[in-house]
């Protein structure tokens, strides 16, 4: 004869068998302890669940009852050990990813707990753009851009901080002398950003003198 018995809660327990003969109707009892260690309980929190490539997230770690952790982050990076981890989650790709982090919970005694979060990463653009002439002479002077963006589509130009509109390919006018700098903000769909900045200079012509 056998029984199957599930216990709720961690903690030494005393089981006590008892068999009567229906023969004789003798009585016999036996005693044995039971210690059942405790599943470690988890609860964890990540300080953001979704944002932009590169995002980086850390993990507030409140589980108990655990000796060991094991953290996987669902984006073939190497597990990590400790307690609470932070990690930098990258997306690659034109499209919004989802991590799947995974916190498995181990005891001394081999009881193991696991639990699943979810992070939402955006992809970032890139931002770029060449420029036709670095080194221009006398007002006013003429710049193109050529912008060799990618995955944006929307654009915002400065030149030395002056907002210059949003063109894919402005042309910009140039009212003074010295360096100047020239910024594109690139913007995707899912309103992820990307800064790329060009300097360019400005020259007086050279005034001949003839004596």
């Amino acid at each position: 004869l056998s029984v199957n018995y599930v216990f709720n809660e961690s903690g030494d327990y005393m089981i006590e068998a008892t068999v009567l003969s229906n023969l004789w109707e003798c009585v016999g009892t036996e005693s044995i302890s039971v210690e059942v260690y405790p599943t470690p309980f988890l609860d964890i929190e990540s300080n953001v669940i979704s944002g932009c490539s590169p995002l980086e997230v850390s993990f507030t770690n409140q589980s108990t009852d655990a000796d060991f952790w094991v953290w996987g982050f669902g984006d073939q990076t190497p597990n990590e050990v400790i307690s609470e981890p932070s990690h930098i989650f990258l997306n690659n790709t034109y499209n919004q990813q989802t991590f799947t982090v995974q916190l498995d919970a181990l005891t001394l005694n081999g009881c193991s707990s696991t639990i699943n979060l979810s992070i939402e990463v955006m992809p970032e653009p890139t931002a770029s753009f060449e420029i036709d002439d670095e080194l221009l002479c006398g007002l006013p002077s003429y710049v193109s851009v050529y912008n060799t963006t990618d995955g944006a589509q929307a654009f915002s130009w400065t030149l030395n901080g002056q907002d210059e509109g949003g063109a894919f390919e402005p042309v910009f006018e140039l009212n003074q002398y010295g360096q100047l700098s020239i910024e594109l903000l690139a913007t995707n769909t899912y309103s992820c950003t990307s800064y790329a900045t060009e300097f360019i200079e400005v020259f007086e012509y050279p005034e001949p003198q003839i004596m």
